[in-house]
């Protein structure tokens, strides 16, 4: 290429100077200077040698530009082929590569697909796990259930004792006013005995529950023994006024047993002198058998209305018999 250059640069300063001869041989041709020409002439020759190396430089050029050309097209050849080789050696190793990625992918694919694989049964295994759990679970809720209904049912029955227990005797007490004193004396021993066996019960309840539960509730169980306290001697505070008021009936039972009996025995006197004093009514009658019928019948009322009159003397003269000469009258009267 520099050559060409070369060639190229000679090229130009031939077609200067033949424009240069060409011109100065006008000149001449005007005005014949031989001097000029001689130069001309010299630059003629010059510039013939110059063209004649210059075709001489023109066919080496072409030489080395074909044999360049030749080089070039060996070299491009060469390049070309080792492009190509090179081309078929990065497809192989292109091949390899992917041969190889394919190989790694496989294996990859293979292991991600055995790790799945692994963990899949690892999930199901969990799986079975859990539901093997949740089973205990819903055992273990089912036990829960029984437990909390177990113990609801015993808090129930807990309850439901000391309900009982704080069950007040109110149908004793009401029975105790329809009886006597000494039934009343006899429920009120009834009633101590029930109240020692609803505290001995409210313990006893306690005791279990405190052993059920760990924990003893000194408050509630305290509170509720003064609450059964207080239950139970506002019920002996009753069956005591019920005593009390028995005490007072019998006593003015009593008073007026002693009243009736002291009637009754002024009325067993009064009697007694009433059958004395007809028998000897009848043994006076006895001895009169010549009085009629209706005579006789009129001397005894004469002589009943007279006992009669008696009786009432008797009873109203006695200064420590009790004032019911109303009644001994009335009972007089009729017997008469």
């Amino acid at each position: 290429m520099k050559r060409l250059q070369q060639n190229q640069d000679k090229t130009n300063e031939i077609f200067k100077t033949q424009l240069i001869i060409v011109r100065q041989l006008k000149d001449i041709q005007n005005n014949l200077d031989q001097k000029k020409l001689q130069e001309i002439i010299q630059k003629c020759q010059l510039n013939q040698n110059n063209i004649q190396n210059l075709y001489e430089d023109q066919i080496d050029t072409e030489d080395d530009i074909k044999y360049l050309l030749q080089l070039n097209n060996q070299m491009q050849s060469e390049q070309i082929q080792m492009i190509k080789q090179g081309h078929n050696n990065e497809v192989m190793e292109l091949q390899q590569i992917n041969e190889k990625l394919k190989k790694d992918y496989q294996n990859q694919i293979s292991n991600l697909k055995n790790q799945w694989q692994e963990k899949y049964q690892d999930l199901q295994n969990q799986q079975k796990i859990k539901q093997g759990q949740f089973q205990d679970l819903q055992k273990k809720v089912l036990t829960l259930s029984k437990c909390v209904a177990i113990k609801k049912k015993q808090e129930d029955n807990f309850k439901e004792n000391i309900r009982q227990i704080f069950q007040p005797c109110s149908q004793l007490i009401d029975k105790a006013k329809t009886l006597d004193y000494n039934q009343v004396l006899e429920k009120k021993q009834q009633l101590i005995k029930k109240h020692q066996s609803q505290f001995s019960s409210l313990k006893q309840a306690y005791d279990i529950e405190n052993q059920k539960k760990k924990v003893v509730n000194q408050n509630l169980q305290k509170k509720q023994i003064n609450q059964l306290q207080k239950q139970q001697n506002e019920e002996i505070n009753k069956i005591d006024q019920i005593l009390e008021n028995k005490e007072q009936e019998f006593l003015k039972i009593e008073k007026t047993q002693k009243e009736q009996e002291y009637i009754l025995k002024k009325q067993e006197e009064v009697e007694k002198e009433e059958k004395e004093e007809k028998l000897e009514c009848i043994n006076s009658l006895e001895n009169i058998s010549n009085i009629d019928k209706d005579n006789l019948q009129n001397n005894c009322i004469v002589f009943h209305l007279g006992i009669f009159q008696c009786g009432l003397n008797i009873l109203c003269q006695n200064p420590g018999g009790p004032p019911y000469t109303e009644n001994a009258s009335s009972y007089l009267g009729q017997r008469c």
